[in-house]
C-alpha cells in the first residue's frame, strides 16, 4: 500500500492511496482485477498503468525491473509526505523512489514501512502528475568495510581529502562528490583502493 499525507505542519492527515498486489494469477494489463480511480476534490494520489489512472493494481508477481508509475493531482503548494507498506514482499529485490523532480532516488524498504517527504513549490514541476515512480532491482551485495579517520586540510581555493579504511575488501574504488546545499552532489572525482 501507498500513502499520501497533507498537512504535515498540522500533524499530519491521509489525503489518498492506492494498493499493487503482486501474484503470479495477475496479468500486467488492466483487467478487471484492477480498479480505476475514482478522482477525489482533494490530493489524488493513484497508479497509472498503460494510460489508466488505478487505485489497486493487480500486478504479476514482481521482478527485476518492475516499474509502478505514480499519478499525483490537485497538490497545493506545500509539505507533503509518501508512505510505503509492504507486505509479504520478494526479500531477492530491492526498491527505489525515483523523484523526476529533484533527479534522485530514494530506497523503499520491502520489509517495513518507508516515509519520503517532498514538497510543492511555486515550481510547475514540483507537482507534475508523473514525479514520483517505483523501480524495482537485484539486490545489490555491498562491501564492509569501515573508515578509521578522515581529515580535511585547506589548501588554496580548494581542500584535501585523506582517509583510511579497514577491512576494504571488494572495494574497487571510491566516488568522491561535491554539493553546496546537501541535497544535489555532483561527482568531482574517482580514488582507486588499496585492495583491489
Amino acid at each position: 500500500r501507498s500513502i499520501l499525507f497533507a498537512n504535515l505542519i498540522s500533524g499530519g492527515i491521509i489525503s489518498d492511496g492506492n494498493a499493487v498486489a503482486f501474484d503470479q494469477k495477475f496479468s500486467n494489463k488492466v483487467d478487471g482485477d484492477d480498479a480505476l480511480k475514482m478522482n477525489n476534490s482533494g490530493e489524488n494520489f493513484a497508479i497509472n498503468t498503460d494510460g489508466k489512472i488505478l487505485s489497486v493494481e493487480a500486478h504479476e508477481e514482481v521482478k527485476e525491473n518492475d516499474i509502478i508509475f505514480y499519478h499525483l493531482n490537485n497538490l497545493s503548494k506545500q509539505e507533503y509526505q509518501l508512505s510505503f507498506i509492504p507486505e509479504n514482499m520478494n526479500s531477492k529485490l530491492e526498491a527505489f523512489l525515483v523523484d523526476q523532480y529533484l533527479k534522485n532516488e530514494i530506497p523503499v524498504s520491502l520489509a517495513d514501512t518507508t516515509f519520503v517527504n517532498f514538497t510543492v513549490t511555486n515550481d510547475e514541476k514540483s507537482s507534475m502528475p508523473d514525479r514520483f515512480y517505483l523501480v524495482f532491482r537485484a539486490t545489490t551485495v555491498r562491501a564492509v568495510f569501515s573508515f578509521s579517520s578522515m581529515t580535511v586540510h585547506p589548501q588554496d581555493e580548494n581542500v584535501k581529502i585523506e582517509w583510511k579504511v579497514e577491512n576494504e575488501n571488494g572495494i574497487k574504488n571510491y566516488q568522491v562528490e561535491y554539493s553546496s546545499d546537501g541535497v544535489n552532489f555532483s561527482n568531482i572525482g574517482i580514488v582507486n583502493s588499496q585492495n583491489k
